[in-house]
């Protein structure tokens, strides 16, 4: 994915983002509540990453949330 990514024929984070809250990066960057987000989010963006939710995943969230944040304010999903 990061390759890609490279490429331009996807995204990646830019860095790390704030320590804001998971869930909270994860809905503005349009993950469904859930509790597979972490896992799904990790699949792409931290593959090997394992073990309870850490600093490093809420800080790429928040950074992926920031420039590719879902617009949520015209009641769509």
């Amino acid at each position: 994915w990061r390759r890609l990514a490279l490429l331009g024929l996807g995204i990646w984070p830019d860095g790390l983002g704030d320590d804001l809250p998971f869930e909270a990066s994860a809905a503005r960057f349009g993950y469904p509540a859930g509790s597979a987000v972490l896992d799904t989010f990790r699949a792409r963006f931290r593959p090997g990453a394992s073990g309870p939710e850490c600093e490093v995943d809420r800080r790429m969230m928040a950074a992926l949330a920031a420039r590719w944040g879902v617009d949520h304010t015209d009641g769509a999903v």
